[in-house]
């Protein structure tokens, strides 16, 4: 419903969920629920109402307890204070997220949490501490990602840490990232996530002179592009706030 821009109907059905849940004591359902709920209202720019929804979550959380949903939660409330520009705020938020989320099995869960967690890490005025940070993560990542060959996580992982080290001026290093990003994607045959990394790899070897190569991968870039057009657009009419979900986009 709330995809398809029903908002005022999805806002209803949530709460009957979370009404359900609680009369059948099911706590992890009414968290995840209310999580959602508060997820909505920030979609919506109604700051109170998601900091209320998803504080109630993370006490039903806490108490079932759930800590892939605790760092689902608290991944939720930095992204926006992230918006909200209160840095402080976000570090705290993410320390604890990252406490949860170390406690989980090796699993999509945990590689996904760690992903959302670096990529807010970037998101922080840039310093090199922070960049530091988000590339530990990015590397655990990709190290759960392996263990549990999940191939989607594991691009995901290599393609952003190839983005901070081409912030960070290694654009050797970036290249070969996003290769093996590639490669990861290719395994799956992703095209959504093939066309992120031969974009970047296209931006490099245009710097470094390799015309043809950068033509290649530009090429290869618009054909992935091409082949997942439909999808795009229709996430273009898609309501923003599922970015406060842990899907990583």
């Amino acid at each position: 419903l709330w995809r398809t821009g029903a908002v005022d109907d999805a806002r209803r059905e949530l709460g009957r969920s979370v009404t359900l849940a609680r009369q059948a004591h099911a706590l992890p359902i009414a968290a995840a629920s209310l999580n959602h709920l508060g997820n909505l209202a920030a979609d919506q720019g109604d700051v109170r109402a998601a900091h209320a929804a998803w504080q109630e979550s993370l006490t039903l959380a806490r108490q079932a307890p759930d800590p892939a949903l605790i760092a689902a939660v608290l991944i939720n409330q930095a992204r926006l204070a992230v918006q909200e520009r209160d840095a402080r705020t976000v570090e705290i938020l993410l320390a604890e997220a990252t406490r949860q989320t170390e406690t989980l099995p090796a699993g999509h869960d945990q590689a996904y949490h760690l992903l959302a967690i670096g990529h807010l890490h970037r998101s922080l005025p840039g310093t090199a501490a922070q960049h530091a940070q988000a590339m530990q993560h990015f590397t655990t990542a990709a190290a759960v990602a392996r263990q549990v060959s999940d191939l989607r996580s594991l691009s995901y992982a290599l393609g952003y840490q190839g983005q901070v080290r081409e912030e960070q001026g290694q654009s050797a290093e970036a290249l070969t990232l996003y290769r093996q990003a590639v490669f990861a994607a290719q395994e799956i045959d992703a095209p959504e996530l093939l066309y992120r990394w031969q974009w970047q790899i296209g931006r490099l070897l245009t710097a470094q002179g390799d015309r043809n190569g950068a033509i290649l991968a530009y090429q290869q870039a618009i054909a992935n592009v091409q082949a997942i057009r439909q999808d795009l657009a229709a996430d273009r009419q898609q309501p923003a706030a599922a970015s406060f979900g842990t899907q990583l986009g």
